[in-house]
């Protein structure tokens, strides 16, 4: 490839398989403390569980977090990777990936206020508990609308970063295809209301098939051989 290294997809490759991972634990420790979708319409019940495992929740958030944080370099080393070849695709795939990064990592901060809140709402009865709920439903709704304008920006970029794996010959096309229909789905499941008995398990299926396309696209860029 023209003016391409080595390095360069091999740092975005271990910097998307960091993102993956990151991903995964928090999503363990998060099903571990409470629902992994928060309700606002039954706080109490949401407060209670993060509080009974505040250490797991904390965990939780901290991996979610560094996801943020690395999704933010990622872009970074996509643009550098891909940018010298198709520039304008990629400089929109970097600024969408930076942008789901920065809002991301934004909401997140506020997450960690959040296992304090419920410690207090547990510990404390009457008017006194009944007056964080409010508040508590405020930070519950941001987390919901930041984690879907955080996502929506995250798929745009993998679309573009798609359009860019179909327009570089050395990459299987299949990969691109398969990227754009995982972030399709995506965003389908970050709009469409899922409600039910199984709306945990029917969520996280949704987002499955973008987590795999990463995992194999982190790989194909590790071990991609000049002229392969």
């Amino acid at each position: 490839l023209m003016n391409l290294t080595l390095n360069d997809y091999k740092v975005s490759g271990i910097l998307l398989l960091l993102v993956c991972v990151t991903i995964i634990v928090s999503g363990i420790f998060a099903s571990m403390a409470v629902s992994l979708t928060f309700s606002p319409s039954d706080i109490g019940n949401t407060l209670a569980a993060i509080a009974a495992k505040k250490a797991m929740h904390l965990i939780s958030i901290a991996f979610d977090f560094s996801s943020f944080i690395l999704t933010v370099l990622l872009a970074g080393a996509l643009y550098q990777a891909f940018g010298k070849r198709h520039k304008l695709p990629s400089l929109w795939g970097a600024f969408c990936l930076l942008a789901s990064g920065v809002i991301l990592s934004y909401h997140d901060i506020g997450n960690f206020t959040l296992p304090n809140l419920a410690e207090d709402y547990v510990s404390l009865r009457g008017e006194a508990a009944l007056a964080l709920l409010p508040v508590a439903k405020n930070l519950l709704l941001s987390e919901i609308w930041g984690v879907k304008i955080g996502y929506t920006y995250f798929s745009l970029g993998v679309m573009f970063f798609c359009i860019v794996i179909l327009m570089t010959p050395p990459f299987n096309k299949i990969l691109g295809y398969l990227g754009i229909f995982s972030a399709m789905i995506t965003l389908l499941a970050l709009y469409v209301p899922i409600d039910g008995t199984y709306k945990d398990i029917v969520s996280l299926v949704a987002f499955l098939p973008m987590l795999i396309w990463e995992i194999a696209f982190g790989i194909t860029l590790v071990l991609f051989r000049s002229g392969s």
